[in-house]
């Protein structure tokens, strides 16, 4: 089941974010958008706003566990219990030996003309960052354009480390909750 693509636009109808899931799926700058952000750093904090509530409103969908269609017997639970426990301990023995480490959060990036920036705090995604100078040249279609082609498709992180491993024990005990 693919998820919603979800519109969050500011209050003036003049900046939108699509999104799906935690990925950014389009962005529209309207031609009067400088009535009523008054810069680059007013447009770049709208998207920047814009970006964070869809981060939280729409987030990942756990389509997995809507799959349990047939309600599991109790020797299976058990087992699934006992593997969850098996699987924790081996992962908590990986990350205390040094074997598994999560990787490093994300670095901020910039368009290679250094127009257009993303800024994350740690795991979380920080901001937009606009060239001021480039913003206050250009017309409404070159920024629509080059916003677009920097953040459209980008899957931001939500502000924590997902190992794969991690991942997976997550299934399980949620699995495990859909057993009560």
């Amino acid at each position: 089941m693919t998820p919603p693509e979800v519109t969050f636009a500011d209050d003036s109808g003049q900046v939108s974010v699509r999104m799906r899931d935690s990925t950014i799926t389009g962005i529209a700058i309207g031609n009067n958008w400088r009535r009523h952000h008054s810069d680059a750093a007013g447009l770049a904090r709208a998207l920047s706003q814009l970006i964070k509530r869809g981060l939280t409103e729409v987030g990942p969908v756990d389509d997995k566990v809507a799959d349990l269609s047939s309600p599991l017997r109790p020797s299976l639970a058990w087992e699934e219990f006992l593997l969850y426990r098996r699987k924790m301990r081996q992962m908590r023995e990986r990350l205390v030996s040094g074997e598994l480490r999560p990787p490093a959060p994300p670095q901020s990036e910039a368009d290679a003309q250094q127009r257009v920036g993303i800024d994350f705090d740690g795991w979380a995604f920080a901001e937009v960052s606009l060239a001021p100078q480039w913003v206050d040249r250009v017309g409404v279609q070159q920024l629509n354009d080059a916003v677009d082609q920097f953040l459209v498709g980008r899957t931001l992180p939500l502000g924590e480390v997902e190992l794969p491993e991690k991942v997976a024990l997550d299934e399980r005990a949620r699995r495990l909750r859909s057993l009560r």
